[in-house]
Formats: structure tokens, C-alpha cells, sequence
């Protein structure tokens, strides 16, 4: 027999070239290490340090590392926090008074700056500021602070001021930036102010980093403990770029801040981290598979159809060491193999059960060997791949610490021919050399362990292991060997007790800068309580072949006019077996069932359907049976068409049946529908033929169908001709028809036609004709007069338009007598024939006389006058003289001329006119000259009395002698 123990915990390390981050390359420079000597160096003589207790007073010159300014000077210094914390150390400092640009901070313990600076890369240093002195309030009390780089070249004031700030403004952050020129920078402050008032300041955080680093990432990664559960657990870790970080899983849309993602299931993930940089970078990891360990299962030899009894093999894989087996007939099996032998003598249903558990003290780190390089874990140090210049808070993966530093003891890895994580430990304390986080199970004890060596003599690391931020007690704290290479295991335990994760961080808390140098490898994390998961598997084994269903049955009994039945299978009913009847008489088709009735003999038949044993599917042979009685046909009933008038009452149809057999009425369904013992009534408002169908039926036989048609007839409507429409009044009229020109006969009301007033006639249809009623008007016509419209008077002798020959209610005729223009008359129009009810009619056409007149004209007095002389009289006259421009100059019979011209007159009455033009006046002087001289002077050259009419002419000279008679 075989026995197997299966556990499989997956750690996968997504490799990555270095694990570097924006690493600040001063020691000390938050003044929490140390003073003067410890990271920067304060060279000038004229600087005195101040130790505690103090005094309560300075003066220029005066400095002090300490936490809160105002215990330096109580009566001028203002009590603050550092800028770090606000309750961590600060550089505070009383300005001197003397020139000479005095230093009070230097780059490096003796001032020697920083090396190891790449040449083409732009660095950037910072610090931080604030005025500590109530004293300070203007310009020149504020310190003036400088800053001298040697061996840099383009330096520039990024942001900040020279000028410390203000008390009321606190902390002030001033940033340069600088390209080396040399792989060493010295870096040296001067306050510019010599100003003995005011003039003290707080410096605090001084930082020198480089652009960070490529931002990657790498992961480390638990898979499920056991088949199909929710506990794998994938930590990020950042390589590079800029913190803090937010990390994505795929498939999830917050990010978050830590990179541990617990409690996942089977399936591929990614995991994106991005980083703080303006603007910000991003990583995504290759696909993560998260894969369950293999489950139990369970296999049988058994093959085809199992007969009872037969030996049957049970194989289970991939459960623990021993597996517990049950059956569904609740017969044991004693047997704790991965496979047993049965002999089921009926279905039976297999259980098989096992238990698996992790191996004890199974290492759940990942990369604790390094040999995956940098992946897989934090830490606060630069990564380097060399170190030559022996920079401190660095490290490096290498396989011989002397090939990342000379000075270095010459060492292979703890494990003979690997790698091992070497550094150069950092000046600043709390520093992670490594940390990685784990998932971890409730209320288990673990065991954490790790190798090192010192790699110089002196000042040896002083490890310290944190878990979930609080140490743990490990043994011993340090390496043990000295100048020669040598490997010391450091180990401790820790007790879960609630935790469901350990990040676990490895410190070294000597923050020596002489040697303090240190390799570790193979760190390991676990526990001796085994982790189980309980598995299950199950199988059926089906015994001794399956009884078919065959199961049938027809509609019976069946009536050989009917539709051919088929057969209606049971619920599971086995296709496949063949139809059957012994007799022969019943024509069935063997693979459907299906009986033809006409090639059918009416009778009772057994049909059998059987189905053969099918071994493949473990079927057994069987068959079933079903009695059909087959009725013979019968005729359809006898019916009769029926007619309708439309809308008329209808009775219920009827039909004539067999004697014993049922009507089966259909309404209007020629084939299907649902039969009623009840007759139809046929509709009546829809012209035209419906057919409605009935059956008869006797037993289960059912006929044909007989369709009986109803007709449905149009109500006609009666015609007539010859009757007027319209007659004349009190004309003679002719009796109405009592049969219509159509054929109806029927009564009219009222009987005789009235040719006095127009009346309705209404004709009645005698009744049993399918007609309607019919009415008629006829319209007594009054007399029509032929009305013309006026004609005006005209004057005697104009001309008279002949009179219309159609009236203006159109009728037609003609006038007498002849027109005549001189006199008034009396004109008759007559109507031509064959124009029903007209008249004659009367018109008068005045003829108005035109006006006669002569025009006298003369002197009247001394003035000149034209006079009419009417030769007919009327009061009606009107006149009108216009001179011969055509402008009127007078409106009366008589009218007075001033000037010479031509004269007309108009004479009007009513519309009759008559005109006289151009009476031309010569002359219209009408004043007697009292004498004549004519010498030519213009005065009375002349003796005109031709407007005078005169009838005797006597002329005397001055002295009253008659000369002319």
C-alpha cells in the first residue's frame, strides 16, 4: 500500500536590480545623535557651547544642542519644540558679533563635508530655521544666514530666505541645489549678521539627498494553507522612488498605504505601487499566482457496468498519511490506506477523508537566503552594489564581503557558496537594516533567527528585533567573532497571542561611526505547531444495471376518422425500443407508435413498446404495454342554408343527427376549436355567407363536419322614377306609383300629392320583401318674377346700352318696345317658353332734357360783364366759368371780367351738361375818357367806347366848339 504526506506553502520573489530610496547623506542632521563633532564640526573659536543646567543667560557666541531654547536665555528666548518632533533636539544659537564669516555648521565630524558624490548628479541640501528671540523684529535683528559649497557649481536658492523668519512665523525651510565638481563637497554655514540685538536662531533637520532612485517592486507571497481557502497573503515592497507609497491590488479600486493584501483566494493578481514624486511614478508587478495546495481525490477501477459483487479498486492521492474511508450502506472499511478493495452488492456512495499538515518549523520568510538578491524586503539603507569609499547606512547582496569594501573581512555566506546582506551601518539610530511581513495563525509561539558577522573588529552592531513595532528578546545582541570572518546565529521567540500578521524589522542600535560594519543571512521565521486541513472526497458506485422506464399510454378510444394517435411516454421514459402488436390488424409504426387509423380494423389492441439491456449505460432490458380500442367513422349530419334579412332576429341553428348520436356545434371552426352540446345562433349584422359547422358523435366517434350557410341580405332600398320634385303652384299633378320601379310594392302617406305647399311623401314597404321604407319630396314652386337691376335717367339724346336678355335671377326673354332716347317710356320684358313658374316683367327709362343758353356780354357801369340767357327754366341750374388755364372763376349766372382772354362756361343740371368755349374778350375797359390827345405820349393817344354799345357819338375841343357827331 501507499502512503503519502502532501503540504505545499509557495513564497514566489519577484526580483529587482536594487532597493534604494531618496536617502539622506548627512549624519546627525537632526542633532538627535550628538553635538559638535558627531555629523558636522563647528571650527570657530569665537562659537562657545553651553552645557546644562544653564544659567539663564547668553551671550554672542553662545550655542547649545538642546530641546527648548528659552531655558538658555529666560529672558529673551521664546520656548519652542524642535522641528523633527517638537520635543527632539535643535542647534540653537546666540549670533556672534564678530566678522570674519564665523561657521557655526560644518558638513561631516571634522568638518570634511561629504564624499562619495556622483559628479553628474544634481543634489539637493536643506535645512530648516526659526528666530528664537523675542528681541527679533525687523531686518536687522533677524539672523542672516549664509552658505559656502566648495567643489560645487550651479548652486541655487531653491526656496526659503536667507533672512531667518520671524518669531511669529516658526520653522522656515531653505533648500539649495549643487552639482558636484568633486566627489567630495564642503558644506559650511555663516550667520552675516553681527548685530549684538536679536539675532538668535534654532537650525534643525539639515538633509543631503541625491534624486531618488527608479521607483520598482517586489513582492513576497503565502499561498493558501489548504484547497479552496481565503488565507493567501502578498506583501509589496518599494524599491526606490519617493515616499510614502500607495499600493493597488488588482481588481480593487482604494489603494492603500501599507502593501500587504491578506486573505486571498486562488486566481492571478498584480499589485501597482506609486510614490510621492511630482509627478508621481508608478510599478506594477509581473502576474501573481496565488495557487491552493492539491485537494484530496478519489478514483475507481470500475468500468462500465458493475454487477453485484464484483471487486472494485478505491485509489485516493494527495491526503496525509493515513486516510479514513465510509459507505453509503454504512458497511466499515477498516482499511487506512490511500486505496482500498470493495465489493458493493448495491449503489453505493464512497467517503474518503484525510488530514494534512505543514512540516514543523517550516520557514515562512522568503529571500532569507538573499539569493534572490534585493527582493522580497525593506530597508531604510541605500543599496549599493560596491561601497569603495566606505559610505555609512548603506548596504549591499554580495557573495565575499571584501569585494563590496577592502577593508572587509574576506568571508563566503553562512551556507558555504551564497550570498549574504553586508553594510555599513547608519549613524542615525532606529534605522531598518531588513524587514518583511508574514501572516501568521492566533496564539502560536514562533521562533525568529538570523546569522551575522562583524566585519571589522571594533564597535561591533548591536542587533535589535522588532515584531508589530515592539522588540523581542533575542541572544546574543551581536556578533561574536573579531577580526576573522565567523557566522553567530541570533535567535528568539514570540507569541502571536491575536495577530494575523508580523512585520518583523531587524535595527542595529550602535549608531557608531567607527566600524559598526555587519553581514547577515539566512534569517528564518517559524513555528513547531503544524498547520492541518481536513480533506474530503467522495464516489458513487452504481450496481446491478438500471430498470428502464417505459411507461406509456394513448388517448383511447380512438375513432378511425379521427387524427392518428401517438403514443404519450412516462416522465424518464428510455428512448430507443421498438412498438409492436400481434394481431396484424393494426397498421403501427414500430419506432414512433404512431396508428394509422384508416389502415386500422375498428377493435381493441394491446401495443408493447420494449427497449433492449444497453451495458455502456448500465441499463437493464424492459418493456410495458397499453389496451387502444379503435372505433369506426360516422357520418356527418344533415343541414339546410338559411337566409337573413340584415339585422333581422335569428333563431339557433339545427342540424339533423343519427338516431343516438350528439350535435357537436363548432361555431365558425372549420377544423379544431372546442365542440358544444349548445347550437349557434348566427350573427345577422354582417353581410354576406357565414358557414357554421356541427359534428355528430356516437361513443367516441366522432363525423365530419357539415357546414350550414347563412346568408345575410341587404335591405333594398325602393326606386322611383317619373316622380317630379318640383311642381309649379296650383299646377295640375298626376297620382303617385304604388310599386317601386325595382319591384316594391308598399303604400305612400300622404296619398295624393299637394300642389299648393312643398310636402314629404313617405313610401312603406309592403312587409317579407328584405326592403327598407323610401320617402320623397316634392317642392311647390312659387311664380318667379325676373328681377333687373335700375337704370339711371339719361339725358335727351345720350346713348341708351341695350337692355339685358337674362334677368339677374337668370331668366331669359325679351324687351318691347324698341329704346328711345328722347322721351321717357315704358319698357315690358317677356320670358321665353319652356322656363318653369316666371312672370313678365316692367322697367321705365327717364330721359332728362340738356340745358340751352345764350351769353350776353357788356360794360355794366365800369365793369365788364358775361351774362347766361337760359332758353328752358329750372331752378336747378348750376354753373361753372373757367378762364383758359381752366381754373374756375365764378359760379353764377353772371360773372365780371378784369383781364383779356378766352372765357367757357359749363351749365349742369343733375347729370345733364351743356358747354360754351372760347368767348374770347378783346376789351374790358368800361370807363368814358373825358378827352384824347394823341401826340404819342401814352396819354390818351386813344378813344375806345367799343364796350358801350353806343348809339350816338358827340365830341367837343376845350373850348366847347363840337368837332364830331
Amino acid at each position: 500500500m501507499i502512503k503519502k504526506t502532501n503540504w505545499s506553502i509557495a513564497l514566489v520573489l519577484i526580483l529587482s536590480t536594487f532597493n534604494s530610496y531618496c536617502q539622506n547623506l548627512l549624519e546627525n542632521g537632526d542633532f538627535e545623535s550628538g553635538g559638535n563633532g558627531v555629523g558636522f564640526s563647528i571650527n570657530s573659536s569665537l562659537y562657545t557651547e553651553l552645557s546644562t543646567p544653564f544659567s539663564g543667560n547668553t551671550s554672542p557666541g553662545n550655542y547649545a544642542v538642546t530641546t527648548n531654547p528659552q531655558p538658555m536665555n529666560t529672558a529673551n528666548f521664546i520656548s519652542g519644540g524642535d522641528h523633527t518632533s517638537g520635543s527632539g533636539k535643535m542647534l540653537v544659537v546666540d549670533g556672534t558679533t564678530s566678522g570674519g564669516q564665523q561657521r557655526f555648521w560644518r558638513a561631516g565630524n571634522n568638518g570634511g563635508g561629504v564624499c562619495s558624490l556622483n559628479l553628474t548628479t544634481k543634489y539637493t541640501f536643506s535645512y530648516w530655521v526659526k528666530s528664537v528671540s523675542n528681541l527679533v523684529t525687523n531686518t536687522s535683528t533677524r539672523a542672516e544666514i549664509k552658505i559656502i559649497f566648495n567643489n560645487a557649481s550651479n548652486v541655487t536658492l531653491v526656496s526659503g530666505n536667507a533672512l531667518a523668519p520671524l518669531p511669529a512665523s516658526g520653522w522656515q525651510q531653505v533648500v539649495y541645489t549643487f552639482t558636484p565638481t568633486n566627489q567630495c563637497v564642503n558644506i559650511e554655514i555663516f550667520n552675516n549678521n553681527l548685530n549684538a540685538t536679536g539675532n538668535d536662531f534654532a537650525v534643525d533637520d539639515f538633509s543631503l539627498t541625491a534624486p531618488p532612485a527608479p521607483l520598482t517592486i517586489s513582492i513576497s507571497k503565502l499561498n493558501p494553507t489548504c484547497p479552496g481557502a481565503s488565507d493567501a497573503t502578498i506583501v509589496a515592497y518599494p524599491n526606490g522612488g519617493l515616499a510614502p507609497y500607495k499600493f493597488l491590488l488588482s481588481g480593487a479600486t482604494t489603494p492603500i498605504s501599507s502593501g500587504i493584501f491578506q486573505g486571498l483566494s486562488d486566481g492571478s493578481y498584480t499589485v501597482t505601487v506609486t510614490d510621492s514624486n511630482i509627478p508621481p511614478s508608478s510599478a506594477t508587478t509581473p502576474t501573481i499566482s496565488i495557487v491552493s495546495p492539491l485537494n484530496i481525490t478519489l478514483s475507481s477501477s470500475s468500468t462500465g457496468c458493475t454487477t453485484a459483487g464484483s471487486t472494485i479498486t478505491l485509489t485516493a492521492t494527495n491526503g496525509g498519511s493515513t486516510y479514513n474511508w465510509s459507505a453509503s450502506t454504512l458497511i466499515p472499511i477498516l482499511d487506512t490506506d490511500d486505496v482500498v478493495v470493495v465489493n458493493p452488492q448495491l449503489n453505493t456512495t464512497y467517503t474518503v477523508t484525510s488530514t494534512t499538515s505543514s512540516l514543523t518549523n517550516l520557514n515562512l520568510i522568503g529571500n532569507g537566503d538573499f539569493e534572490s538578491g534585493t527582493s522580497g524586503f525593506f530597508s531604510d539603507y541605500g543599496y549599493s552594489t560596491s561601497n569603495t569609499s566606505g559610505a555609512q547606512f548603506a548596504y549591499g547582496i554580495v557573495n565575499n564581503p571584501k569585494n563590496w569594501f577592502v577593508d572587509f573581512v574576506n568571508s563566503t555566506d553562512h551556507s558555504g557558496s551564497g550570498m549574504m546582506l553586508v553594510a555599513d551601518g547608519a549613524t542615525n539610530s532606529n534605522k531598518v537594516i531588513w524587514s518583511q511581513s508574514l501572516p501568521v495563525d492566533n496564539n502560536k509561539v514562533y521562533t525568529f533567527s538570523f546569522w551575522a558577522q562583524n566585519l571589522v573588529a571594533n564597535s561591533p552592531a548591536q542587533f535589535q528585533v522588532l515584531i508589530n513595532g515592539v522588540p523581542i528578546t533575542i541572544s546574543p545582541i551581536s556578533a561574536t567573532n573579531t577580526s576573522t570572518s565567523g557566522w553567530t546565529k541570533i535567535t528568539g521567540t514570540w507569541n502571536s497571542t491575536n495577530s494575523t500578521l508580523a512585520t518583523i524589522k531587524i535595527i542595529n542600535a550602535n549608531i557608531a561611526v567607527d566600524g559598526n560594519d555587519f553581514a547577515i543571512d539566512d534569517i528564518s521565521f517559524s513555528t513547531p505547531t503544524p498547520k492541518t486541513c481536513n480533506l474530503s472526497k467522495q464516489l458513487t458506485v452504481t450496481v446491478g444495471g438500471v430498470k428502464p422506464i417505459t411507461d406509456f399510454s394513448y388517448t383511447t378510444p380512438a375513432c378511425k376518422s379521427g387524427i392518428n394517435p401517438k403514443p404519450t411516454p412516462a416522465a424518464g421514459f428510455v428512448s430507443g425500443g421498438v412498438y409492436s402488436e400481434s394481431t396484424g390488424l393494426l397498421s403501427i409504426n414500430f419506432a414512433t407508435g404512431e396508428i394509422n387509423l384508416s389502415a386500422s380494423l375498428s377493435g381493441t389492441y394491446k401495443v408493447m413498446y420494449s427497449i433492449a439491456e444497453n451495458s455502456s449505460t448500465c441499463q437493464l432490458a424492459g418493456f410495458s404495454t397499453f389496451d387502444i380500442i379503435i372505433d369506426s367513422a360516422i357520418t356527418a349530419p344533415e343541414v339546410t342554408p338559411i337566409n337573413y334579412c340584415i339585422n333581422t332576429s335569428a333563431t339557433a341553428l339545427s342540424a339533423t343527427a343519427l338516431s343516438g348520436a350528439t350535435l357537436n356545434w363548432y361555431g365558425t371552426n372549420e377544423t379544431s376549436g372546442v365542440a358544444s352540446p349548445t347550437a349557434n345562433v348566427p350573427s345577422t349584422t354582417t353581410l354576406g355567407t357565414t358557414l357554421y359547422y356541427v359534428s355528430q358523435s356516437i361513443g367516441a366517434c366522432e363525423s365530419s363536419r357539415a357546414a350550414i350557410a347563412v346568408a345575410v341580405t341587404d335591405l333594398a332600398l325602393p326606386i322611383f322614377t317619373g316622380i317630379p320634385t318640383s311642381i309649379c303652384s296650383n299646377s295640375t299633378v298626376s297620382s303617385l306609383p304604388s310599386t317601386s320601379t325595382n319591384g316594391i310594392k308598399g303604400i305612400w302617406n300622404p296619398a295624393t300629392i299637394n300642389n299648393v305647399d312643398t310636402t314629404i311623401y313617405t313610401f312603406t314597404s309592403d312587409s317579407g320583401q328584405c326592403a327598407t321604407n323610401a320617402i320623397t319630396k316634392i317642392i311647390v314652386d312659387s311664380n318667379i318674377v325676373p328681377t333687373f337691376s335700375p337704370i339711371a335717367p339719361i339725358c335727351s339724346g345720350s346713348l341708351i346700352s341695350p337692355l339685358p336678355t337674362i334677368s339677374s335671377n337668370n331668366i331669359i326673354g325679351s324687351w318691347s318696345p324698341d329704346l328711345n332716347n328722347i322721351s321717357t317710356k315704358i319698357y315690358t320684358f317677356t320670358p321665353d317658353s319652356g322656363q318653369q313658374c316666371v312672370t313678365t316683367q316692367t322697367i321705365t327709362i327717364v330721359v332728362n332734357s340738356v340745358p340751352e343758353f345764350t351769353i350776353s356780354q357788356g360794360c355794366v357801369g365800369t365793369d365788364y360783364v358775361l351774362d347766361v340767357v337760359m332758353k328752358n327754366n329750372s331752378n336747378n341750374f348750376l354753373y361753372s366759368w373757367y378762364n383758359s388755364d381752366g381754373v374756375v372763376k365764378g359760379s353764377k349766372s353772371s360773372i365780371i371780367i378784369t383781364q383779356k382772354g378766352n372765357y367757357s362756361l359749363e351749365v349742369k343740371e343733375g347729370e345733364c351738361k351743356a358747354n360754351m368755349s372760347d368767348i374770347e374778350i378783346n376789351n374790358v375797359y368800361c370807363n368814358v375818357p373825358k378827352g384824347i390827345s394823341p401826340n404819342n405820349d401814352t396819354l390818351n393817344d386813344t378813344f375806345d367806347l367799343s364796350n358801350f354799345n353806343v348809339s350816338k357819338l358827340e365830341i367837343f375841343n376845350r373850348y366847347g366848339i363840337k368837332v364830331y357827331s
